[in-house]
């Protein structure tokens, strides 16, 4: 009923029964996928309502820009845990949740995406430039949410999280920056985008990558 697929495609997917009079193979074929592909966990009262009052869990693949459920401020997560990340404590992220809806009518959002999201996890988990921002929402997730399965640590839990709003922010400015060695104040820009007086980045920053992949191929004129 949640997924809108029929009864018959379902039945003709999965394995017979152990003991089954017809014995068959299953014609569905289950391989490793990266965490950015695999499914997470619905928002549970909307899940209540697609189904009718059936059950509150589900999983289902997530585009980037749906990860918050805007109307009950549930934050998809992993099926690994628990439950959706309750985030009415961080009004910043359905914020950031509009902006992103906004981001994905340009044609390069998804790459944009991709790369601020791979730049703003680097920084994270490196504690570099928005750590203190980012450290103060952890205790503002953890207040309005049980802790997490498996003793994990909120900073890994959370981090997907916390670092949004500053992912999106970075993304819509890396779109609309095609061409960021033409602009000597490029660093300056971004910091002040972000929020911030300054921005000196490490020679291996991901940014720095992201600025070489967007130069523009050498011309060759005919001698």
């Amino acid at each position: 009923m949640f997924t809108r697929v029929p009864h018959l495609h379902l039945t003709l997917g999965k394995p017979s029964r152990p003991g089954s009079p017809i014995p068959r193979r299953a014609t569905a074929r289950w391989h490793h996928l990266e965490p950015a592909d695999q499914p997470t966990r619905t928002c549970p009262q909307c899940t209540l309502h697609h189904t009718h009052g059936t059950t509150t869990q589900a999983w289902a693949y997530h585009p980037a820009h749906q990860r918050l459920c805007p109307r009950h401020y549930q934050w998809a997560t992993p099926s690994s845990h628990r439950a959706p990340l309750n985030t009415c404590a961080l009004p910043e992220l359905s914020q950031a949740h509009h902006a992103h809806r906004r981001l994905t009518r340009r044609p390069d959002a998804t790459t944009a995406y991709q790369w601020a999201s791979s730049i703003t996890t680097r920084w994270y988990d490196h504690q570099q430039h928005l750590t203190r921002r980012w450290h103060n929402r952890l205790p503002r997730l953890a207040a309005t949410n049980p802790p997490p399965a498996g003793g994990k640590s909120w900073t890994l839990t959370a981090r997907d999280a916390v670092t949004y709003p500053e992912t999106v922010t970075l993304a819509r400015h890396l779109s609309r920056t095609p061409r960021p060695q033409a602009d000597p104040g490029f660093l300056g820009h971004t910091a002040s985008t972000l929020g911030l007086d300054r921005l000196v980045l490490p020679p291996d920053d991901l940014l720095w990558t992201w600025i070489h992949t967007q130069q523009q191929p050498a011309r060759h004129e005919c001698q």
